[in-house]
């Protein structure tokens, strides 16, 4: 197998994980009815959890970019795969609110990998001036389907 069909299969499965954390960033309110009725669960404990998961998200960033620049992005982001997996896992059986955050926590530092990965390969796949030109067109369609979801819905 060529070295630019590997670095494609790499990236390829790079933007699969990203694509499952932003799943999983909006899973929590899908399952909100269901957790509230079934594990009685009130609606701050929901709240905490979202925003939990959006500050451990946060904070690892800086770290996530430093440690992908120091050792390179396969051994990182499948030891991030992993803990994501266990948070999934903890999340599927939400014993109290301690382990719902906990959960949430869990895989907001794992997700943390995710977008900092695909931009690193992307960034190492296209050259720089296609790679400004893909951000600036994600940056874009973003800011449309945002702003056009909340006209038709």
């Amino acid at each position: 197998m060529s070295k630019k069909i590997l670095l494609i299969l790499i990236w390829l499965s790079a933007v699969a994980f990203y694509m499952y954390t932003r799943m999983i960033n909006t899973s929590l309110s899908a399952f909100s009815i269901p957790l509230i009725n079934q594990y009685g669960f009130s609606s701050i404990d929901i709240a905490f959890a979202i925003s939990i998961y959006s500050i451990a998200m946060l904070m690892m960033k800086i770290p996530v970019g430093v440690i992908v620049d120091r050792y390179g992005i396969d051994i990182p982001v499948m030891i991030a795969m992993a803990v994501v997996l266990i948070g999934t896992i903890i999340f599927a059986f939400p014993i109290n609110s301690a382990t719902l955050l906990a959960s949430r926590f869990i895989i907001g530092v794992g997700t943390a990998f995710a977008m900092m990965s695909a931009y690193r390969l992307t960034s190492i796949i296209l050259n720089k001036r296609l790679f400004r030109f893909y951000l600036f067109l994600w940056l874009v369609s973003s800011f449309y389907f945002r702003s056009s979801a909340k006209l038709c819905c």
